[in-house]
């Protein structure tokens, strides 16, 4: 056996071992005892739905996680739903595992093996990940994509490869719309990258190929919603209030009419400023606790590099930045950190840069360059090791137990449509595809929409409880359902509190009064006659 293979078998070794503890620190945050729920039960039921063949699209995702996640559940046989929430969880796991090495790959473009190897542990052992890769979310697989994307790319040798990093910007828009930014990116750094040898009909052929992988999704939307590019959460378009964005009492506002009402001040502040503002604070909070401190230091030694590297971490910062850019609209409404994950592995590129500068610093102590990064490495995977263990730690069971059995509760006792902002409500739409349909047999309708259920859980937005009540009336709003925490509506937190009834709110359940002994939560009910004085 020759030294070169001997030694690329000891890289995937290294890479190995760092995979298999990633994946024990990746369990840590996971029950399968529970059930995924929200929007990850929304994602595996569709995945049902595909073996069924029944391909339609939700108004606010594509389909392409749970198409491809769809054979594995094939894997089992079995009429308890906990079995397919931990084949959901395994397969997200296998893609962010599988993840490292590619991570490894893309790193060896700008790094020697030693670099790129803690390039892939600091992928490896980023707490935010692991949390997500376990949840049935599209993040593990749309990075996947993104990484796999900015990788081929940059493999300037050979253009069969070249086109496959507009392969996987496609797929990455299948996984989730966000993916559509990439087109965008890619052109961009394929431009830059291939100025001076630039050929036209590769250039149109690798945007063919784009159109291509998209083209399935895009028709079945236009089927759907007479747009290709339609959105619901979207189409709301500028709104200053996350709460309004599935809200049924609230209508679309154009960037137009919000400037024509508010004028163009407001809408600069509103949507610009606390856009970046937003953006910036969640990208901190998913760069912790070591890339916060790696990527200042990283940024400026980016712009020192060798002219050899240039092109390369320009183009990883042309992806870093129109990324972040394309959030901030979306950033000022709604804050929602696990956007910003599929950053990470790019900015584990600019964090690298501190870590390579620092060990190559000339000393007369020795071998200074292996032993400071034996140490350095040490040091940012314990302290990720530690924050997973304090900020992610497993879900409570027996709460959210009762949530279930809450959620239950609800679907048997209550004859009438509710509002509701509590996380009590997390297992509402579990409870009722579990119980009332066989699962495996689940056929899409448009958000998982319950039709045939006595009650609905209304999205509503207003200013004020009587608000909420008056447009809710006719949309049929019978109960408000009020957890102890509350994800919005702070007004409403008097009437669990303090329970400072409004004449027309009479309370009908209290969890403390039910057996319940970690979910607090209460159902109130409406009488329309006392609302107007009748």
């Amino acid at each position: 056996m020759s030294i070169q293979v001997c030694y690329k078998n000891k890289i995937f070794i290294i890479l190995g071992i760092i995979a298999l503890t990633s994946i024990i620190v990746k369990l840590y945050s996971i029950n399968f005892g529970l059930p995924i729920h929200t929007d990850n039960f929304d994602i595996a039921m569709r995945s049902f739905a595909h073996l069924s063949g029944n391909f339609d699209v939700s108004v606010n995702r594509n389909f392409g996680l749970s198409l491809l996640q769809s054979p594995f559940l094939l894997l089992v046989n079995s009429n308890n739903f906990l079995d397919y929430s931990s084949i959901i969880r395994l397969f997200g796991i296998g893609v962010s595992t599988t993840s490292i090495f590619v991570m490894y790959l893309l790193a060896r473009k700008f790094f020697n093996k030693k670099y790129s190897i803690i390039a892939a542990s600091l992928f490896a052992f980023s707490p935010q990940l692991n949390h997500s890769a376990g949840l049935g979310e599209t993040e593990a697989l749309f990075i996947l994509s993104l990484m796999c994307s900015l990788y081929f790319i940059l493999r300037q040798t050979n253009d069969r490869l070249i086109f496959l990093s507009f392969v996987f910007a496609g797929i990455a828009y299948t996984v989730r719309p966000m993916g559509m930014i990439m087109i965008i990116i890619l052109l961009i750094i394929y431009l830059i990258n291939f100025r001076k040898n630039l050929k036209p009909s590769k250039f149109v052929f690798c945007i063919f190929l784009f159109v291509l992988i998209i083209l399935p999704i895009s028709l079945v939307r236009y089927d759907q919603y007479d747009d290709p590019l339609f959105y619901g959460d979207v189409s709301k378009g500028f709104i200053t209030d996350s709460t309004m964005l599935r809200a049924e009492n609230v209508e679309s506002v154009t960037a137009a009419e919000f400037i024509q009402n508010n004028g163009l001040g407001v809408f600069l502040q509103e949507f610009v400023l606390m856009g970046i503002f937003n953006s910036l604070k969640a990208l901190a909070s998913v760069s912790l606790p070591y890339l916060i401190i790696l990527i200042p230091i990283g940024l400026i030694l980016s712009t020192k590099l060798k002219s050899d590297l240039k092109n390369f971490i320009l183009a990883n910062w042309t992806l870093i930045i129109l990324y972040f850019v394309s959030l901030t609209i979306v950033s000022s409404i709604v804050l929602l950190p696990r956007f910003f994950l599929p950053l990470i592995p790019f900015l584990i590129i600019i964090s690298v840069l501190p870590i390579q500068k620092i060990s190559n610093i000339k000393t007369n102590f020795g071998n200074f360059k292996i032993t400071s990064l034996i140490i350095i490495t040490l040091l940012l995977l314990s302290s990720s090791v530690i924050y997973t263990y304090f900020v992610y730690p497993p879900p409570d069971y027996k709460t959210e137990s009762e949530k279930i059995e809450f959620a239950k509760f609800l679907h048997n006792n209550l004859d009438g449509n509710f509002f509701s902002e509590s996380m009590a409500t997390h297992y509402f739409t579990f409870a009722y595809i579990i119980d009332n349909n066989s699962f495996k047999n689940y056929y899409l309708n448009d958000e998982l929409s319950i039709e045939n259920s006595r009650i609905q859980w209304l999205r509503l937005y207003g200013t004020s409880i009587d608000e909420i009540v008056l447009s809710g009336e006719k949309l049929g709003l019978k109960y408000l359902v009020i957890g102890e925490q509350q994800t919005g509506y702070n007004y409403i937190d008097e009437i669990y509190e303090e329970e400072k009834l409004d004449s027309y709110l009479t309370k009908v359940f209290d969890s403390n009064e039910h057996g319940f002994e970690n979910l607090n939560v209460k159902i109130f009910k409406i009488d329309y006659k006392l609302f107007k004085g009748e």
